[in-house]
């Protein structure tokens, strides 16, 4: 009450009431609150296993849309016979999949069993965060990769939580996985021949967003 009238009013003051339905009141009310229940309500334990692998080999066939601005290209190293693509820069990574001489197999994180990482969002909500592919490289190394053009508030939380999902799922399963933050700016200029090239000139931007979710 004192931020938006300046004075302390009881609950049941005519200008206390009318004001509530109020868009600066209700954001007052929401910054203030939203966070106490939070805390009370949200509980954060060390990520887990909760059911047993799942190949994606073993994933239900899924139907994917194809257009001039979100394509869906062949994929020759996949399990699925198509790479649904949402944006230029995913469709730039998923050439680059293909023709790596390192990569095994990848797929595009899609459809109805994609896999979902939960993770606490820049205004305390629950969200949930889609990484956009799986990789396998020739040493059996396993990744989640993300392409990533422009970035957002929650993209280090994202990233944070990518990263406690691999080292959980490296630890309890004895599978290793790693997370790989891949910039628009990294890719567009990437000219290698090997994922892990791409994975060294990607590690920067990942370290960066690990300093910033820490600050």
């Amino acid at each position: 009450c004192e931020v938006l009238f300046g004075e302390k009013l009881s609950l049941t003051d005519s200008r206390l009431v009318s004001r509530l339905a109020d868009s600066d009141v209700r954001e007052h009310v929401r910054a203030a609150f939203v966070p106490l229940i939070r805390k009370r309500t949200v509980t954060e334990s060390p990520r887990r296993i909760s059911a047993p692998p799942t190949w994606l080999g073993d994933w239900r066939p899924y139907q994917a849309t194809s257009s001039e601005r979100s394509p869906a290209l062949p994929a020759k190293k996949s399990v699925f016979n198509l790479t649904p693509c949402n944006l230029s820069l995913e469709v730039a990574m998923a050439r680059l999949l293909e023709a790596a001489r390192d990569v095994s197999a990848f797929a595009k994180n899609a459809g109805p069993q994609a896999l979902r990482i939960d993770y606490l969002a820049a205004d305390s909500r629950v969200a949930s965060y889609t990484p956009d592919f799986f990789v396998r490289d020739s040493e059996g190394g396993f990744y989640l990769v993300e392409a990533k053009g422009r970035a957002d508030l929650d993209v280090p939380r994202k990233a944070a939580a990518a990263r406690g999902w691999c080292r959980a799922a490296s630890e309890q399963s004895g599978v290793r996985w790693e997370y790989v933050y891949a910039t628009q700016e990294v890719v567009g200029q990437f000219s290698g021949v090997r994922f892990a090239e791409l994975r060294g000139a990607c590690r920067p931007a990942l370290d960066n967003l690990q300093s910033r979710s820490t600050a």
